[in-house]
């Protein structure tokens, strides 16, 4: 049976191979199927796939899913901020381009990105 109309939140968690991995989907009533999608980084190619199988079951609303993926096994990447150098980067400002804070922002951001 598909789904006329739907208006709710779900949320759904699962540990496999050290990833935890968190799906969430909100949906409010809407004329026609409307989709949008967070996945992480290097996850992208999975959207029209999640749209496909949502739009199979679903066949109107406005659905928003998040996939949240937490990579918590022995090799993953660890991010160690040197709080000291951090401290002290106002005196050293002068010598970066792009400023400082974007260096750190882009620093923190590649925290995430995973091989594929």
């Amino acid at each position: 049976m598909m789904v006329r109309s739907m208006t709710g939140f779900g949320r759904a968690k699962c540990s496999e191979n050290g990833l935890n991995i968190t799906v969430e989907f909100k949906s409010v009533n809407h004329r026609y199927f409307e989709f949008t999608s967070r996945l992480p980084k290097g996850y992208m190619f999975l959207d029209e796939k999640l749209k496909s199988f949502c739009q199979q079951k679903i066949s109107r609303g406005k659905l928003e899913a998040a996939v949240i993926i937490e990579d918590n096994s022995e090799g993953a990447a660890a991010v160690e901020v040197n709080t000291a150098y951090a401290a002290k980067k106002g005196s050293y400002s002068h010598f970066f381009s792009p400023p400082v804070s974007v260096l750190l922002s882009l620093i923190i951001l590649a925290a995430s990105i995973k091989a594929v």
